[in-house]
C-alpha cells in the first residue's frame, strides 16, 4: 500500500465521521474516516492508501473515474 502526506486544510466532524481535506503537492485530497483523527489545521498528516478503496473523482465534472 502506498503512502500519502499532505498539510490538513480543513477538518470536519460530521456525526460518526470526519472528513479531513489535504493539500498534497498543491491538489487538494479528501479523507474519510471513522473517529476524529489527531489532526490539527496546518499540521502534516500521512496515512496508507489501499487502491481498493480508493474514489477518484474529476475535480472539473466532479463524476467518479
Amino acid at each position: 500500500h502506498g503512502s500519502i502526506r499532505g498539510d490538513v486544510q480543513v477538518i470536519e466532524h460530521l456525526g460518526p465521521e470526519t472528513f479531513v481535506y489535504l493539500d498534497v503537492a498543491g491538489r487538494q485530497l479528501c479523507c474519510r474516516t471513522g473517529r476524529q483523527e489527531p489532526a490539527r489545521l496546518g499540521s502534516s498528516l500521512s496515512f496508507a492508501v489501499d487502491p481498493a478503496n480508493l474514489h477518484l473523482f474529476d475535480s472539473d465534472s466532479g463524476r467518479r473515474l
